[in-house]
């Protein structure tokens, strides 16, 4: 019965973790324009508003990552919600730009600790068998606050103004901080190892550089930055490959084409998406002239206008859900394919609203087809096997860990 308790706990804590990241990501951008308004922003420094809080994502996700399987992932957990509903207290309160991008940094790292731990915990409470459901309900949640911040963040700032946005999450911070101190249960399985100090040092100045070098492009540093960016990435994986305890093993890398695909594929995916929200959310307001709500509205849509869009989307999240809830039992090679060809379908329309040149059109149907060849390729990669398995060493001694 206490085992049971203890699985319901956690995936109500990464449920509502899971959920106040991603609302957070895409409710702001709705605000930009009010926030612009009353600090007088110029767009650099706007940018720099949302720059700031996923760029301290990047950096520090996989560095903590090992820090909590090194010093225990419900104690790393709790100091992260705890300094992510402190960070919005601060953006909430903030007087200038300067306290708002600081705020939005400290709440980029604390949510950079929230999302790594999540799903750790989740796959030490949840084995074989019944892990695809947890991560399903994962899944869901995050796609909930991915779908629900316009909408939301357009009506308090219409009504209550950008502030409540942030103050939104913190009482939701302060139930999950509650929840995680009455959990006795820690999971640390690498207890006792090295951390890797400078792997860590190098990942984060490379991957700053190359984002903030992109923010100068049109200048010579910004050239410079993104050259001296890639170099360190190269030294970084020649290090990790040699390093005893590495942040990142190479070895998943070199030996899983798998893995490189599908990374591949969402790192296209999210780079076409997630842009969308930034401009047209500005566009909307600035030169539309629409409201806050309305924007929100707009973009929870994704551009209302297109019809065949918003149902490839529904069955990309019906699909995705089915294949969750399966994920123990086979691979999901038919749905990683379908839905990145959906995906490409529908990045297709987009353009052909958005962009009136057939030169701009043809760009973009040449960045859908190597989508579509890299999600090929990669579906190609898992017909090997036609089932997740999990070695029984590594999964008896998950539940050993669990037990104690």
């Amino acid at each position: 019965m206490e085992d049971k308790s203890n699985k319901k706990i956690v995936l109500l804590i990464t449920t509502l973790g899971a959920f106040i990241v991603p609302f957070m990501v895409s409710s702001i951008n709705v605000a930009l324009p009010s926030i612009s308004k009353e600090f007088v922003m110029n767009t650099v420094l706007l940018n720099w508003v949302v720059l700031s809080f996923m760029l301290s994502i990047a950096v520090f996700i996989l560095p903590f990552g090992r820090v909590a399987d090194i010093f225990g992932r419900k104690k790393l957990l709790l100091y992260g919600i705890s300094g992510y509903t402190v960070a919005s207290i601060l953006c909430g309160i903030s007087f200038d730009t300067g306290m708002l991008i600081a705020s939005r940094v400290l709440q980029g790292i604390s949510g950079a600790i929230i999302s790594v731990t999540i799903i750790s915990m989740l796959s030490s409470v949840y084995f074989q068998g019944e892990r695809g459901r947890a991560l399903g309900i994962n899944v869901a949640a995050t796609y909930i606050g991915l779908s629900s911040g316009p909408f939301l963040g357009g009506f308090l700032t219409k009504y209550l103004g950008w502030r409540s946005i942030f103050f939104l999450v913190v009482p939701v911070g302060i139930i999950i901080i509650i929840i995680l101190l009455n959990l006795k249960q820690d999971w640390a399985e690498a207890k006792g190892e090295d951390f890797d100090y400078k792997g860590s040092i190098i990942y984060g100045v490379s991957l700053f550089a190359v984002i903030y070098g992109f923010s100068l492009i049109r200048s010579f540093w910004g050239i410079t930055l993104i050259l001296i960016g890639f170099i360190l990435m190269i030294i970084f994986g020649f290090y990790e490959n040699r390093v005893k305890n590495p942040i990142l093993n190479m070895t998943l890398i070199k030996n899983n084409k798998i893995l490189i695909f599908s990374s591949l594929a969402a790192l296209i995916n999210y780079s076409a998406t997630f842009v969308v929200g930034y401009l047209l959310s500005l566009y909307l307001q600035y030169i539309k002239g629409f409201e806050p709500q309305q924007a929100g509205l707009i973009l929870v849509a994704q551009l209302n206008a297109l019809k065949r869009s918003k149902k490839l989307e529904l069955l990309y999240q019906l699909m995705q859900e089915r294949e969750n809830r399966h994920s123990t039992r086979s691979h999901c090679r038919n749905s990683i394919a379908t839905t990145s060809h959906l995906t490409c379908t529908g990045q297709e329309s987009r353009a052909r609203l958005a962009w009136n040149t057939w030169r701009n059109l043809l760009v973009t149907l040449t960045l859908l087809l190597i989508v579509f060849t890299v999600t090929t390729i990669s579906t190609e990669q898992t017909q090997g096997g036609s089932h997740l398995q999990e070695p029984q060493e590594q999964e008896s001694e998950n539940k050993r860990t669990y037990l104690q």
